[in-house]
């Protein structure tokens, strides 16, 4: 029914996307809507439904934009709920199809992708790759709002969608996902199962630049984990690579030694002089 499609929508819904959904004629779904807004099940969002002067502009359907909204989640719930699973599965898809159609990855990107994390079954690989993609984008839009667990949900999904062997042919996607879902398993205070993930991606590091960036989150957990001794570890790690051999407990005098050293070294440079050197263009 036209209910249990438009639950498929979620909470809202769009009028335009349900009528191309339906695939029956215009004035039968307008019909259907005024029954269900008279009846208490749905209301219009943005504009008040005219339902003759709706059907007398049918020419000019495509112009007829409204917006809905279920008035309980329980009624949406319910009406979902009534759909059997496969039917719930083609019917995700379908919707993310008209999405796609729609060209709305600017606007509407967090819409498109929670049809297809929901009918993930009917995906071939490519598109399972391409959604480890979106997800990983959504989550980090998330994160730099400070919704770490909402980032977190993107992320799992972004690791649900990865291939068997992605560290073969999606490693540096891979290990940005794996390095983000530690991160925010360390904001939540999730420490063991950060660490599961950022040693799954030290373990798959190959560059300098990615390994330093892992070490540097292994500091900050075992700092929150109040571990000084793998957080010692974890930055002379990080600095061997940086060929920067300093000990674990150096003398008073090779401390001197390298204070004088850098003391030397910046003789003749202001603060301003400093301050204004360009900045560097290789960032390993």
């Amino acid at each position: 029914t036209l209910l249990q499609n438009a639950a498929c929508f979620g909470h809202h819904f769009d009028f335009q996307l349900l009528l191309k959904l339906m695939k029956i004629p215009y004035y039968e779904v307008l019909s259907q809507i005024e029954e269900l807004v008279a009846n208490g099940f749905i209301i219009e969002v943005n504009r008040k439904l005219d339902l003759e002067q709706a059907k007398v502009n049918e020419a000019a359907k495509q112009a007829y934009v409204v917006q809905f909204q279920f008035v309980h989640d329980r009624i949406q719930q319910s009406a979902y709920e009534m759909l059997d699973h496969d039917v719930r599965l083609r019917t995700h898809f379908e919707i993310s199809q008209l999405f796609l159609q729609e060209d709305v990855l600017e606007n509407q990107l967090q819409s498109l992708v929670r049809h297809l994390n929901q009918c993930m079954v009917l995906l071939s690989t490519t598109e399972h790759q391409q959604l480890a993609i979106w997800n990983y984008e959504l989550g980090m839009k998330a994160k730099m709002a400070g919704l770490f667990n909402n980032a977190r949900q993107y992320f799992n999904q972004s690791l649900r969608f990865l291939p068997d062997n992605k560290w073969q042919i999606m490693r540096e996607q891979s290990l940005e996902i794996y390095m983000e879902i530690g991160e925010c398993e360390y904001l939540i205070g999730n420490y063991q199962l950060s660490k599961h993930y950022i040693y799954e991606a030290l373990d798959n590091a190959l560059t300098k630049l990615e390994q330093l960036k892992i070490y540097r989150l292994m500091s900050f957990i075992f700092i929150e984990e109040h571990n000084s001794e793998m957080e010692l570890d974890s930055g002379l790690k990080a600095l061997d690579l940086c060929r920067m051999n300093i000990k674990l407990e150096p003398k008073s005098w090779e401390v001197a030694k390298e204070f004088f050293q850098l003391k030397f070294s910046l003789r003749n440079q202001t603060n301003e002089q400093l301050l204004s050197l360009k900045p560097i263009q290789d960032e390993e």
